[in-house]
């Protein structure tokens, strides 16, 4: 779906198994908005994603523990405004571990619904929260490495 604002594409990523109530709510809201969007079932797959489209706006969806991989990396990338990232925490200790990354770009709910209001926002505001989206930082991903690594791993998948 492009942004009336800016133009720019925006594009969700769904972090976790589709067998997921949260997942499967969030697909159908992301698909009535008629939004471009991707179901990966882990942070490496969605790194994947980041890669191959990185001209847009990017906002990536999921539960806590799904995205508190790799040290917070996502949490990272958005905290630095190369995504926006929207986590469902139901527990408490959830809750206080998300609140570490809380910043410019990352949205932390505690409820199924309150993802639809955070997607509502994104559409509205075309990223406004967070200024750098579409500015990539200096520390972007080195595509080099991701053609290997991609390389490898469809090398992989034909000896199988």
């Amino acid at each position: 779906m492009k942004n009336r604002e800016s133009g720019q594409q925006v594009h969700v990523i769904i972090i976790d198994s589709s067998a997921d109530e949260f997942v499967r709510r969030t697909l159908k809201l992301v698909s009535d908005c008629e939004i471009d969007y991707e179901l990966c079932p882990d942070i490496y797959s969605a790194a994947a994603q980041l890669v191959t489209n990185h001209k847009r706006n990017i906002f990536i969806i999921g539960r806590f523990e799904a995205l508190n991989k790799e040290a917070g990396w996502i949490f990272r990338k958005a905290d630095e405004g190369d995504v926006c990232c929207c986590c469902l925490a139901c527990s408490a200790a959830s809750r206080r571990k998300a609140a570490a990354f809380k910043g410019a770009g990352i949205f932390v709910v505690s409820e199924l619904e309150d993802v639809e209001a955070e997607v509502m926002k994104v559409l509205q505001t075309g990223f406004a929260f967070a200024p750098r989206i579409g500015k990539r930082s200096s520390v972007v991903f080195n595509r080099e490495q991701f053609a290997a690594s991609r390389a490898e791993i469809d090398a992989l998948l034909d000896a199988g």
